[in-house]
């Protein structure tokens, strides 16, 4: 309610009115721009367009520069800020405040209507009335009940208003001996009157009660209606905010309802009822609304925060000004000065600043970096300085045995070139070179685990190493593994039946075996690709580990199965005599594999907490070098060693024939069977001769305790009678 006495100048500030009648609440600054110059042509200096400033900060400048000059103004209230600025945000700050001036009014109406004259010719009551509703909220700073002309006992007007001293006491008096609201064509009472004359006509808003009175100390009187038109908080105006010029110097709103007379059966309009709001009191917040808020402030996003690395915190208490919000830091940036007590800019300077820019002055506002935060070391969602939360990797060390692995690595097509110049010498055509070059390119995969464990965790590498550590461990524990099966059916056979193996036969048994691991691990990586995970070092450092969940216990559980049924492969030929000790060595790979795996597994139960990636890539390494490294070792390394010495100085071997015998050329010891075993006489010549019962041709002595494959592997009858060293 406007409150003061003094006659009025116009000083509506019509800019601001227009740009502003259609802000919607909670709209962007970029929605509500303005023009101080009409020049379009400025340059982009920081974000701000200088001479570009938003309508909330012209209104707010406005505000704060009338607070300045105080009682420097020209007496009355028509100092106002225009339509839309306050009145939609007051809608919902201070509903409760205008809520009391509708109880109020309603209140008028009905002790108008039955009380009578009698009753409200007391001042005091009236007086009592309005000092209850400044008392009744801290954010009420004044309240009145001013009637219309001659609606109160012989005065022309009357008006009781409290409103608070400076000093704090609350002061009720009649504001119409001073400010004769009438005559001044007040906005506020027109209003109010024509809104009664609005709810009068359509006389749709009756409120029903009823009372009983004492009629003796034992009993009420009948009941007597109780029946009003009474107003709703929409049946009441929130005044422009206006500068109350010579009154109480203050930035005011006002909200004004009517109250009714009751005469001759018929409603009309007596006085209003209203409150007034110190905008001293009032918080404003420029910062952005959250997500999905439906709150109206018009103010909001009017902050000046850089926004890339700052955001707006509001502050209360601070009054109806700008800049009451600081700008704190973004998660994952710091404040520069480390050793600030208060690590955040203050919005009141961030504001200067950004108007300073704006009037096209020197501005820290246009300083890369200024009033901004710094961000935080990699991988840090929160920091206060830049020291790093995330583990450092040994990138010395882990390179240095990334090129040791890289090293071992290129030795690798020597050594399938090595099977390929020297397949035709008897300890690597024994070997199936096949094969051999199958494991070595299990190897190749299982060292390049090295490598894909090198670089900082993710999805692509962790699967990466699954997938190359699977398919490597099929291929060459796969072929050591069926190599050791044949032994062990050539070993066990009992029959006369030959037993027909070839090469082939394990290549594609090796491909069946690679094919299940390839299946599991398409399967693992569509439903559940290893990710990397986040650990804590000891330090209390984050670190990035590959995740290991059941799948991979399960890829875990299905090598120890394979590799137990190696073990168990191994323990049936462990009496077989083989010619060049293969079954040995490849039985020494299994079980070092075994043991080595279990242990590598068991580890890295207790190394995932706390997190040392760098230990877990040393263990990796020295996982496949001492399994993947030794069995190479052991499987190539004595057939490199016998292969030179045997193409230079040794002679075929012919077993003892005679002199006719047509087969004899093909009894060679070097002779071009595909057989893995020892030269032996073809199949044909093993029934003709003596020692398999055969007859028509001539004996060829077979040393007891040799056992030999015939050509294409045919197995003669006799290897259920012998017992001599087997090649492989």
């Amino acid at each position: 309610m406007e409150s003061t006495t003094r006659p009025r100048v116009h000083g509506h500030l019509e800019e601001i009115e227009e740009a502003l009648i259609n802000t919607k609440g909670g709209g962007t600054r970029q929605a509500n721009r303005t023009l101080l110059d009409e020049d379009d042509d400025v340059d982009d200096v920081g974000g701000v367009d200088p001479g570009e400033v938003d309508i909330v900060t012209r209104f707010l400048r406005i505000v704060e520069s009338q607070h300045l000059l105080g009682g420097n103004c020209t007496a009355g209230t028509d100092l106002n800020l225009g339509e839309g600025v306050v009145d939609r945000y007051a809608q919902e700050r201070f509903r409760v405040e205008a809520d009391v001036a509708v109880n109020r009014a309603n209140m008028l109406t009905r002790l108008w209507k039955y009380a009578g004259a009698k009753v409200l010719h007391s001042e005091y009551l009236l007086h009592a009335l309005v000092m209850a509703m400044v008392e009744f909220d801290d954010d009420i700073f004044a309240a009145g009940n001013c009637y219309d002309a001659h609606q109160y006992k012989d005065y022309w007007l009357f008006c009781p208003f409290a409103y608070r001293l400076p000093e704090g006491p609350v002061l009720v008096k009649d504001l119409a001996v001073e400010y004769k609201y009438l005559e001044n064509t007040s906005e506020w009472f027109y209003m109010a009157r024509k809104n009664a004359e609005r709810v009068i006509y359509n006389y749709n808003q009756i409120a029903h009660g009823y009372h009983t009175y004492t009629f003796n100390w034992t009993t009420h009187t009948e009941r007597f209606p109780d029946e009003i038109l009474s107003v709703t908080y929409e049946d009441g105006k929130w005044s422009k905010p206006y500068y109350d010029c010579g009154g109480g110097n203050i930035w005011m709103l006002t909200y004004t309802v009517p109250f009714f007379g009751f005469a001759n059966g018929t409603y009309h309009f007596k006085g209003t009822s209203g409150i007034d709001i110190d905008l001293r009191r009032v918080d404003i917040d420029q910062c952005p609304l959250p997500p999905g808020s439906t709150q109206l402030n018009i103010f909001a996003a009017s902050d000046k925060c850089k926004k890339r690395t700052t955001q707006c915190e509001p502050v209360a208490g601070l009054g109806f000004r700008r800049g009451s919000y600081r700008c704190v830091c973004r998660r994952g940036f710091y404040f520069p000065d480390i050793t600030a007590a208060q690590r955040f800019y203050n919005g009141s300077y961030v504001e200067e600043e950004y108007e300073k820019l704006a009037l096209g002055r020197a501005s820290m506002y246009a300083e890369a970096g200024a009033l901004e935060c710094l961000p935080c070391a990699q991988g840090c969602e929160w920091c206060e300085d830049a020291r790093p939360c995330v583990a450092a990797l040994n990138w010395p060390v882990r390179t240095a045995l990334l090129a040791l692995s890289a090293a071992v690595i290129c030795c690798l097509p020597a050594v399938a070139l090595f099977t390929v110049k020297y397949g035709h010498v008897k300890v690597v055509r024994a070997a199936s070179p096949v094969l051999l070059r199958v494991i070595a390119l299990g190897a190749f995969f299982m060292y390049c685990t090295t490598i894909a464990s090198y670089f900082q965790p993710n999805v692509v590498w962790c699967t990466l190493r699954v997938w190359l550590r699977e398919l490597g461990f099929s291929l060459t524990y796969g072929a050591l593994m069926l190599k050791t099966w044949r032994i062990s059916v050539i070993f066990r056979v009992r029959s006369a039946r030959a037993v027909k193996i070839t090469d082939l036969d394990l290549v594609k048994r090796v491909g069946v075996i690679a094919g299940v691991f390839s299946v599991f691990l398409a399967i693992r990586t569509l439903v559940a690709p290893p990710t990397a995970i986040e650990g804590k070092t000891a330090e209390g450092l984050k670190a990035y580990l590959c995740r290991t969940d059941w799948w991979d216990h399960s890829f875990t559980t299905l090598e120890v199965v394979f590799l137990g049924w190696g073990i168990r492969l191994c323990i049936v030929v462990r009496k077989a005599p083989s010619e060049f000790n293969e079954a040995r060595f490849i039985s020494m790979a299994i079980y070092n594999e075994f043991l080595l795996s279990v242990f590598l597994n068991v580890s890295m139960l207790f190394l995932q907490s706390p997190a040392n990636p760098d230990l877990l890539f040393i263990i990796l390494f020295c996982h496949t070098q001492l399994t993947v490294t030794l069995l190479l070792g052991l499987i190539f390394g004595s057939k490199v060693t016998t292969a030179g010495s045997e193409e230079i100085g040794s002679l075929p071997r012919t077993l003892p024939s005679t002199p006719d015998d047509p087969a004899d050329g093909d009894l060679q010891a070097d002779s071009d069977a595909t057989s893995e075993c020892a030269p032996m006489p073809t199949s044909e010549n093993c029934e003709d001769s003596p020692g398999a019962g055969g007859a028509g041709s001539p004996e060829v002595p077979v040393q007891e305790g040799s056992v030999a494959e015939c050509s294409e592997l045919e197995q003669c009858p006799v290897l259920e009678r012998l017992s001599g060293p087997v090649a492989i």
